[in-house]
């Protein structure tokens, strides 16, 4: 085998994990594993992007770069805040059309159009008030921040890996009064936007099913990533077992109350250890993962154990 790295401290394969209790949301009970698991990355994102990363007006214009996962979901928010016109950009036909099965009301493919003449026409001659990129590539964001007009905001929502660079012309960002902002996770609190974005999807108002283009178990999960490399999905789920057996398993949770002025002790520390392995019923190590909260958690936060989903 070989080292496998988190990428913002996610440990997102884990069979259990330590999780500062800042960072659970209750699910309810009628809600679909599959829907739970979209909206703790790609739904979250896009949508908190459009509301409340940046504040769309009806009626303004919004251009969504990047039409997979999170940019759908950054078409979702828009369409929610009552963007007019909603112009998607992507290089794929068929998840231009999907866009606007979400709420896009026109689609560009910038593989074989003038984006910015497209825009330019779509607007009146005067840009977009809010561009958010979905793709975190560099290119991308420079599209971005040229289809702005004088006034706008683009919103860097995809991740471009560390290193990447691009380049504008500061003194039109200046002159235009224009800003460049970004965008983690949708800006989002996770105990307060989940639970309203789940309101939504029982509302009828937020399309969660049909993000869903297939489920996987675990066995076929290179498949599952193939499959949306290759952009035929918008997004796989994968390792449902449990869910489709029939049963919704509810976790059990274990919490350990340490004051937020001090770092755990070792004692504490072997406490919560020796706690967790006669749960799991596991002789083995058992690491203490800080998820987003670092501090917290090495202050004395409280610390959350998610057992592992029986058969």
């Amino acid at each position: 085998g070989a080292p496998v790295a988190q990428m913002m401290n996610v440990g997102s394969f884990a069979e259990q994990v330590l999780v500062h209790h800042s960072q659970i949301a209750v699910m309810p009970k009628d809600v679909d594993f599959a829907v739970a698991s979209l909206l703790g990355c790609g739904v979250i994102t896009g949508v908190g992007a459009a509301i409340n990363t940046t504040s769309i007006s009806p009626g303004e214009s919004v251009v969504v770069i990047g039409t997979g996962g999170v940019g759908l979901n950054c078409i979702q928010g828009a369409a929610l805040s009552g963007a007019n016109p909603l112009i998607a950009v992507d290089v794929n036909d068929a998840k231009l059309e999907a866009a606007k099965a979400f709420g896009a009301t026109h689609g560009i493919n910038s593989a074989s159009a003038d984006v910015a003449a497209e825009v330019r026409a779509l607007t009146s001659g005067r840009m977009a008030q809010h561009v958010l990129v979905s793709v975190g590539v560099g290119p991308a964001i420079e599209q971005g921040i040229g289809l702005m007009g004088k006034g706008g905001e683009t919103v860097i929502v995809g991740m471009p890996p560390s290193g990447v660079t691009t380049t504008f012309d500061p003194s039109w960002i200046a002159a235009d009064s224009q800003r460049i902002v970004g965008s983690k996770m949708g800006s989002a609190q996770v105990p307060v936007d989940i639970p309203q974005l789940v309101g939504l999807y029982r509302g009828g108002r937020l399309k969660l099913d049909e993000l869903v283009t297939k489920r996987y178990p675990l066995e076929e999960i290179n498949e599952a990533v193939a499959a949306v490399k290759r952009g035929e999905a918008l997004r796989n789920v994968v390792g449902e077992r449990a869910r489709q057996a029939g049963s919704l398993v509810t976790p059990d949770y274990l919490r350990f109350d340490y004051p937020f002025d001090r770092a755990l002790t070792p004692d504490e520390v072997r406490r919560i250890e020796d706690e967790v392995r006669r749960i799991v019923r596991e002789d083995r190590p058992v690491s203490i993962a800080h998820m987003s909260m670092p501090e917290a958690v090495a202050g004395g936060a409280d610390a959350f154990f998610d057992e592992k989903y029986g058969e």
